[in-house]
């Protein structure tokens, strides 16, 4: 079962029933019930436990899970493939007619385009290039000027920022912080999704959020957080995926098919 597009995130639907339950003078229950009934079901129990039987298993289910208006940050150590799932995620949006920005800060653009020419074909990549669905920025960012890039984007597009840690920060204290808070309102304000790459050390554990990039202060912008695990690496046909945190669903960790040839994850 998929997920529909209308769908917001548990948070706000919980926020929305409360509302309801105070303009109508109703049990907060009563209300959860009415919230869910708008969405084809009968209780709230159902539509939560709808939720959580939705798995990250493939690019469809993590396209369907990545809402308009969200965020996602991708972690992982160098080599494990977060580029390539990013690429992939790249390709399904722009299938979908999605415009999509790719802002690297460590590789060429003509590496990306060559990247994408072995997971869909030259002509898909060359015709999106044409009618500008894709787009790729090869160059160093200093968060002001990457913020402003992101703004003038067309709303609606997938921007995908790789990677967080090369991004030039001023603030030493906090290097992130405002810088998330900003790009995450343009993307509500645009209704546009932004996925965002970390890199990380191999030793870091994923028990936690704390390991992703810097702590909690990070991880708290991001309506989910995604780590591929340091073991699987080496696996030419798996990658493991660990779904740390989320808005809409339960942790989870799941084994995408990765054909290490053509860097296309099925």
């Amino acid at each position: 079962m998929s997920l529909p597009k209308t769908i917001p995130s548990i948070q706000s639907l919980k926020q929305s029933a409360k509302l309801l339950a105070s303009t109508k003078n109703i049990q907060l229950s009563q209300a959860l019930d009415l919230v869910a009934n708008e969405y084809g079901f009968t209780h709230w129990t159902l539509f939560l436990k709808y939720f959580k039987s939705i798995r990250i298993n493939n690019i469809e289910s993590l396209w369907q899970s990545f809402l308009p208006g969200e965020m996602i940050l991708l972690s992982a150590p160098e080599g494990a493939g977060k580029m390539s799932l990013a690429l992939n995620v790249a390709a399904y949006a722009a299938k979908k007619y999605v415009s999509v920005k790719y802002f690297s800060m460590h590789v060429s653009a003509s590496f990306i385009i060559e990247r994408l020419n072995k997971i869909v074909g030259p002509n898909l990549v060359g015709d999106w290039l044409t009618r500008q669905y894709l787009t790729v920025e090869e160059r160093s960012f200093e968060q002001k000027t990457l913020i402003e890039e992101i703004q003038n984007n067309k709303p609606g597009s997938l921007l995908i920022i790789d990677y967080l840690q090369a991004i030039k920060s001023h603030d030493g204290t906090d290097p992130y912080r405002d810088f998330l808070q900003k790009i995450k309102l343009i993307a509500q304000q645009h209704a546009s999704r932004v996925l965002i790459l970390s890199q990380i050390n191999e030793e870091s554990s994923a028990d936690s959020l704390d390991y992703i990039a810097g702590g909690r202060s990070i991880g708290k912008h991001f309506s989910h957080a995604i780590h591929i695990e340091q073991q699987h690496i080496e696996n030419r046909n798996h990658r493991g995926i660990v779904l740390v945190k989320s808005i809409h669903y339960q942790k989870q960790k799941s084994l995408l098919q990765f054909n290490n040839e053509n860097y296309r994850f099925v």
